[in-house]
């Protein structure tokens, strides 16, 4: 029999909650009545309920410079691009592949680090974007209360690459 991954700690349950109640609208206001979102591992479409983080921030590098009067001028520069974490969450089912590609990562197994596409629908089930994440793994895996009054329970997988583009 395969050993279950445990339910994380509240703490780490806390964190994701926050991550998710800060985006707009959050999983417990949005949830569809179709699939909006698909993250794509291995050939494999997982269902999403919502998907956030998609995005590459710049960081800042403070730069001072002489002003024309011999002043000191503070300039704000492009530094190096990083790829946000992307969380995403779906209802628990007896799918375990976001637990078996989270046990493969912890292992140390080289191939855990897989490139994946994530889509995202429109309200028609058209596909409106993809997303290409490259040598992307889970960080974190969780289990939180979907916070609807439904008693469902989500699974939250927070994933991070090496570099995320836009596909479509």
């Amino acid at each position: 029999m395969r050993k279950r991954t445990p339910v994380a700690g509240a703490a780490v349950a806390a964190a994701a909650a926050l991550v998710l109640s800060t985006s707009a609208p959050s999983v417990a206001q949005s949830v569809p009545t179709s699939a909006v979102y698909a993250l794509e591992i291995d050939g494999v479409r997982l269902t999403m309920q919502q998907c956030v983080g998609f995005g590459v921030a710049t960081e800042v590098v403070e730069h001072q410079e002489t002003g024309p009067g011999g002043e000191a001028v503070t300039r704000k520069v492009p530094g190096e691009p990083r790829v946000l974490d992307l969380v995403c969450s779906r209802a628990v089912s007896d799918d375990e592949t976001l637990e078996e590609w989270q046990e493969a990562s912890l292992a140390g197994i080289a191939s855990a680090r897989k490139d994946i596409s994530v889509w995202l629908f429109d309200q028609a089930g058209e596909p409106v974007a993809e997303f290409l994440y490259v040598n992307a793994w889970p960080s974190e895996l969780t289990y939180i209360d979907a916070g609807d009054g439904s008693g469902r329970l989500l699974e939250v997988v927070t994933i991070v690459s090496d570099h995320m583009e836009r596909a479509s």
